[in-house]
């Protein structure tokens, strides 16, 4: 038994010099709290978009002038890693963009073809890294790469109050704030999805991940489950009954599923294999561990009920599905907070394990009833997300046959 220990032992210290290596290796994905993860955000290079049009009257002269500036500050909060600075340049160059897709995509519009609108991203979801930019030709594009950096930002200044709390009191208070930025980022992330994508451009070969609806469907459902996880730790800080919190488990590790299931489905076939791998590892990972607390609530809550071989049996599925998520890579390019909920969750599981076991065999002697079927999950307003309503184009112009931009009246219009 000692031996088995000892290996035991090593085949952990071994997951976490992995951890600790591929934390050097590559980017790691922060996860927040130990269950939030944060999205990297994208860059951007410098567009001088006065330049995209020749010739424009005064009025088109100033907007792009000012939209150019707006854009330039979005670039510089981008490449500082300034999320709450990112949140406040993309609200404000925003319009500007929509204006200019509204208009470029408005019908009648001549002598498109003509312009070379080039506008280049790095992609935070590439396994190329931040460093390796790709040019699309349309503003369509331009308009979802900053509501992604948008979104991205206020998903992470949520997360990131999830790490700042040390007591339930203070997790109540900093779980309700971070609860509105994940609704509000979950919300803009399906409008990317729903309502920008498919671009109505060919996709070239060299792109960006981000050109495919299911990836912001993936992400808006990563954002969901952070949500969902936040009412989990609430309602087990205010001691809800074990039955009840593995429901609300339960449906946070289906939401984490299927955002899985979308970066692995038809549509991202040809582009999976650019995610990065801490994002694909977290996804693949994730929705294991979340089951193995679920099944973890689920033993604790029969065994306190006195049904003790159903309860042993859920400790073993708990154990079951810890393993498999570490397999699955969740130890592999994530952040400590991540690795240290791993840790106290293998701990905690050693502990009711090996006390269920002994007392199942020398007290109780029940038979191990494995779970045929697990109860339905139960997700809560927490994981819901906010409907988003895009501002109205700042500017409206036209681009007639004599290839000159021309100021027209504000136009209000959702995208």
């Amino acid at each position: 038994q000692t031996r088995a220990k000892n290996q035991r032992e090593a085949i952990w210290q071994a997951l976490v010099d992995a951890f600790t290596a591929s934390m050097s290796d590559q980017k790691s994905i922060k996860v927040c709290g130990g269950f939030a993860p944060a999205i990297w955000l994208p860059r951007t290079k410098a567009v001088n978009l006065v330049a995209i049009f020749p010739k424009c009257d005064d009025g088109c002269k100033r907007m792009f002038e000012t939209a150019t500036q707006l854009r330039s500050n979005l670039q510089q909060a981008l490449q500082a890693d300034n999320a709450t600075g990112v949140v406040t340049a993309a609200e404000a160059y925003l319009p500007f963009a929509i204006g200019l897709m509204q208009s470029l995509e408005a019908p009648g519009e001549a002598d498109m073809m003509s312009l070379t609108c080039a506008f280049p991203w790095a992609s935070g979801c590439s396994r190329k890294g931040l460093e390796v930019f790709f040019t699309m030709y349309t503003a369509r594009f331009e308009v979802a790469m900053v509501m992604c950096a948008q979104a991205c930002a206020i998903n992470n200044e949520a997360a990131a109050l999830l790490d700042t709390v040390g007591s339930p009191a203070e997790f109540e208070d900093a779980g309700k704030k971070a609860l509105l930025g994940f609704k509000r980022a979950a919300g803009i992330l399906a409008h990317i999805a729903e309502e920008l994508l498919p671009l109505k451009e060919a996709l070239p070969f060299s792109r960006p991940p981000e050109v495919q609806r299911d990836l912001f469907k993936a992400l808006s459902l990563l954002v969901r489950a952070s949500g969902q996880q936040v009412a989990c730790q609430q309602a087990a800080f205010k001691g809800m009954g074990k039955a009840l919190l593995a429901k609300l488990y339960l449906a946070a590790a289906k939401l984490l599923s299927e955002a899985d299931a979308k970066l692995k489905g038809e549509e991202m076939k040809n582009d999976v294999q650019d995610l990065n791998a801490p994002l694909k590892n977290f996804c693949a990972a994730s929705p294991k561990l979340v089951l193995c607390t679920a099944f973890q609530s689920l033993a604790a809550g029969s065994w306190g009920d006195k049904k003790y071989g159903e309860g042993l049996g859920y400790a073993r599925e708990a154990k079951a599905k810890l393993e498999e998520a570490i397999s699955a890579g969740i130890m592999l390019g994530t952040s400590r907070a991540l690795a240290v909920r791993v840790d106290k969750v293998r701990g905690d599981l050693a502990k009711m394990s090996k006390e269920y076991e002994d007392d199942n065999k020398f007290v109780y002697f029940e038979p191990v009833k494995t779970p045929e079927r697990l109860p339905e999950g139960k997700l809560v307003s927490a994981a819901d997300l906010d409907p988003y309503h895009p501002p109205a184009p700042a500017v409206v112009f036209s681009y007639g046959v004599d290839r000159t931009a021309r100021l027209q009246p504000s136009v209000s219009g959702i995208v």
